[in-house]
């Protein structure tokens, strides 16, 4: 039986939900935070994007995403911290996939220009900094 990510962590905060699940020199997340913080992004994620993408072309006739909206990239740019994980979680809770770009690693930054130009050209939602949505 196939499970996606986000099975993983329903189950993990249903058994453990107060277990430290991630951490950062700034904040720990338990499982049960984790979840709820990024179910909680994944909603913001869906009426973003249902917001952008009113036209035809992004309205997909079988599965995938939230509703009746085609899978959309969202690019993550983030330090590696507990937000980024909250984001990558979001990002799957609202049925879309993500590429998390370190804006610590300057050389990946400036190698994955190209990629964010081509994502803000077509309008494409990103998480750029703690749960900030453009």
């Amino acid at each position: 039986m196939y499970k996606l990510v986000t099975d993983y962590l329903d189950e993990a905060a249903m058994l453990y939900p107060n277990k430290i699940a991630f951490l950062d020199t700034d904040r720990s997340v338990t499982f049960a935070e984790l979840r709820k913080e990024a179910i909680l992004l994944s909603k913001i994620i869906t009426e973003k994007i249902r917001q952008r993408h009113m036209d035809e072309s992004h309205i997909n006739t079988g599965g995938g995403g939230v509703g009746n909206l085609a899978q959309i990239p969202v690019a993550i740019y983030m330090k590696d911290s507990v937000e980024t994980v909250i984001s990558m979680f979001g990002v799957s809770y609202s049925g879309h996939f993500y590429s998390v770009i370190n804006i610590e690693n300057t050389s990946e930054y400036e190698k994955l220009n190209d990629l964010a130009d081509i994502i803000k050209s077509d309008n494409l939602p990103n998480i750029t900094t703690n749960n900030e949505i453009i």
